[in-house]
């Protein structure tokens, strides 16, 4: 409905347009006088503005529900309460980001997946009247309310994989950093060729049309799986697109190792008993998983300590003695009713 903003009332820019032509003389005056353009957060400003007055003066509701943290804001807030909204409530969709979208996260109420899982928003002083530790939403519509299919494949170690964009380098080595956890999978396959390994991607990742990313798996025996199913080869590599998903839970319950870069998945899994490696070569990738005792639980920093700790779990070893599981994601098969009963009583 908002694509480019073209399908916003007229009555809407109107309303404002003094106000605004004001605003833009106020920040052209001052990016000249400070030599910093100044319109990039003015113009983010107005169209949140514009955005909003004009939905929620057309749709009046008490509450709203929200399932992305970038989607909220303050101003966003505001507008809906100004015209007769009474709470706001969010989802937790991600693991926080320092330096990313959602820093700063606004909301009345906020369902988090685990006990902590709040605690990197608290630090992007992101604001919340009262957080509710309840599961994970979207496991509980994906995975405890749809058919299992028989279809999907078992791997040895299954690579839950997103495709990183501009706004996610957050330091000089970022994207070299992104690079070398898939190459850790890649020396996994060749030192242990037997083993069934398989990337799990998204439709539009962006991943199968990366060619730094494609080169690397060359001469390979791993996998990439979209939701697509593609049966053809991508150059001359053992790249295969065989089988179909929408979503990755199935594939990841199913294979007796997972890992991934920053996947929430990896905090879901644990709620099934199922660890999931975190891969952060060098121990940088502090935007997503600070350095510190609740992160440092479930990540490796060099490829020994991935070797060392992916048999351990193939093998059947136990590696969460030390893991509070609630604490990272709670069983999510009630979540909705639980949210539901929050809802209601509040």
């Amino acid at each position: 409905m908002f694509e480019k903003y073209k399908n916003i009332s007229l009555k809407i820019v109107s309303k404002f347009f003094l106000q605004l032509l004001s605003l833009y003389c106020i920040t052209f005056y001052l990016s000249f006088k400070d030599r910093t353009n100044y319109f990039e957060i003015i113009l983010l400003i107005s169209k949140k503005i514009i955005k909003y007055e004009d939905i929620f003066t057309n749709i009046i509701s008490d509450h709203l529900i929200q399932e992305r943290q970038f989607t909220t804001s303050s101003i966003k807030n505001y507008i809906f309460k100004k015209y007769g909204g009474l709470k706001t409530a969010l989802f937790q969709r991600n693991i926080a980001q320092i330096n990313g979208p959602g820093m700063y996260t606004f909301s009345d109420y906020f369902f988090s997946i685990g006990k902590k899982t709040h605690q990197q928003y608290i630090k992007c002083s992101s604001k919340f009247e009262k957080i509710y530790p309840v599961g994970s939403f979207f496991l509980n519509s994906v995975e405890y309310n749809k058919k299992q299919s028989s279809e999907i494949p078992k791997f040895d170690l299954l690579h839950i994989a997103s495709n990183m964009n501009y706004f996610q380098n957050t330091h000089e080595g970022f994207m070299n950093d992104w690079y070398e956890q898939f190459n850790w999978i890649k020396i996994l396959s060749n030192k242990f060729p037997n083993l069934k390994i398989a990337i799990k991607g998204r439709e539009g990742d962006g991943l199968k049309e990366n060619i730094k990313f494609t080169k690397m798996l060359d001469n390979s025996n791993i996998n990439f799986i979209d939701s697509h199913k593609m049966p053809n080869k991508i150059s001359d590599n053992k790249f295969h697109f065989e089988h179909s998903s929408l979503h990755s839970y199935a594939f990841a319950l199913n294979a007796k190792v997972n890992c991934t870069w920053q996947s929430t998945m990896g905090f879901e899994l644990l709620s099934f008993d199922k660890r999931c490696i975190f891969l952060d070569p060098g121990g940088r990738n502090i935007a997503h998983l600070p350095n510190d005792a609740y992160h440092n639980e479930l990540k490796v920093t060099n490829y020994e300590k991935f070797e060392e700790l992916f048999f351990k779990i193939y093998n059947g070893e136990n590696t969460l003695k030390n893991v509070k599981i609630d604490d990272y994601c709670l069983n999510s098969i009630n979540t909705h009713k639980k949210i539901f009963e929050i809802l209601k009583n509040s």
